[in-house]
């Protein structure tokens, strides 16, 4: 099946291949110095750098851009250099495998360049599972040097243990006095199945907690993720380290965390239950109801038709999305794994199942049962 389109960030990708390779040779308007990167890139992007470091007129250069995928199985399956000041990518993902590194790396051998100032219009083709293509672009601006001295060697790779904590969030996100306080910190260990043997909570806040490798476990997936219960806060701004070890090992991840308890902050209200579902035929009751591992559930539609499927908690927030694209005409098998965006488990509880539609939006209610139920 040929690859369709799909709307990426403000832009909406509408024309073919041919059109695209024309809108690439068209001059660049662009601030001197500035870097733009598109919304797709954005979400995938680490690192650029030069070889040289520095791009001078005697040495031919290359650009060299890095990053991880935020999906579980990704690639890239095809880099070119369009010119001197066009050059193209990119990524294909698809289910069904897991990598653990998900790691990207592209080089980019741009030759002997001019003296002066340049921008670098890097297009980017996600290719997805769902047999959609989303087209993004970006540019780096740069300056090619005339004879000078002998560039430093380029930028050392990042240190091991650079993903071990990838993010924290505080729950509830804005805590007032009297509410019970966690910490939710997730990241990616140095071997499979992580296991979080130990922590502790200083007594100015520190967090700390060990990581080794689950005895008797044969899941080759490296995320992890833990909550600390700090309890009660009176009113006031915290700020304090999150330290994680690796046991056995002098690695050590560090990451400063900062959250305020204050009377004076609104929560937003709770949203209205979602309106009664009279699209019975559209989105099917899920199966298991409640369930513990995984749910099953179906979206049926008479025609192709952009949809949004995603999970939400009882205060309307975004879980998890499930399918964004391009429905085919017929009846759809989607599945939810009772995991959050960031990979961890979603706590128990009551959640909803929407599908959006041009025109329809229709959710149903599913229940997750605590994780080990």
């Amino acid at each position: 099946m040929k690859p369709q389109l799909v709307r990426t960030g403000s832009r909406t990708a509408r024309l073919g291949w041919l059109l695209v390779g024309l809108a690439l040779l068209a001059p660049l308007a662009s601030p001197a110095h500035a870097t733009r990167i598109g919304p797709w890139l954005n979400s995938t992007f680490n690192t650029q750098y030069w070889l040289p470091t520095m791009p001078n007129t005697n040495d031919a250069a290359t650009f060299v851009i890095a990053g991880r995928f935020p999906w579980a199985c990704g690639s890239v399956v095809d880099t070119r250099v369009i010119d001197m000041d066009h050059v193209a990518m990119t990524f294909r993902f698809s289910t069904g495998c897991v990598d653990s590194a998900r790691n990207w790396h592209a080089e980019f051998p741009l030759g002997y360049l001019p003296e002066g100032h340049r921008d670098l219009l890097l297009l980017l083709t996600v290719e997805r599972p769902d047999s959609a293509a989303v087209l993004d672009s970006s540019y780096f601006s740069y300056d090619v040097m005339g004879n000078g001295p002998t560039p430093p060697p380029p930028p050392p790779p990042p240190p091991p243990g650079a993903d071990l904590i990838e993010g924290w969030q505080s729950e509830p996100v804005h805590p007032h006095p009297g509410d019970d306080v966690r910490i939710h910190v997730w990241g990616n260990a140095p071997f499979d199945c992580p296991a979080v043997e130990g922590e502790s909570i200083g007594g100015d806040l520190i967090l700390q907690a060990t990581l080794a490798p689950h005895p008797g476990c044969s899941d080759t997936l490296r995320f992890w993720s833990h909550d600390f219960d700090l309890g009660q806060l009176p009113d006031g701004n915290y700020s304090s380290l999150i330290l994680v070890h690796v046991s056995g090992d002098t690695l050590t991840a560090r990451a400063n965390y900062a959250i305020s308890v204050n009377d004076s902050i609104t929560a937003p209200p709770p949203p209205a239950p979602p309106p009664t579902d009279s699209l019975n035929a559209v989105l099917s009751a899920t199966k298991p109801n409640p369930f513990a591992a995984q749910t099953q559930f179906s979206v049926s539609v008479e025609d192709a038709v952009p949809a949004d499927v995603a999970i939400f908690d009882l205060l309307g927030r975004r879980v998890a999305t499930v399918f964004r694209g391009t429905l085919p005409a017929g009846t759809s098998q989607l599945v939810w794994n009772g995991r959050r965006e960031d990979g961890s488990r979603a706590p128990g509880g009551l959640y909803f199942y929407r599908l959006t539609m041009p025109g329809r939006v229709v959710s149903r209610r599913v229940v997750r049962l605590s994780p080990g139920n």
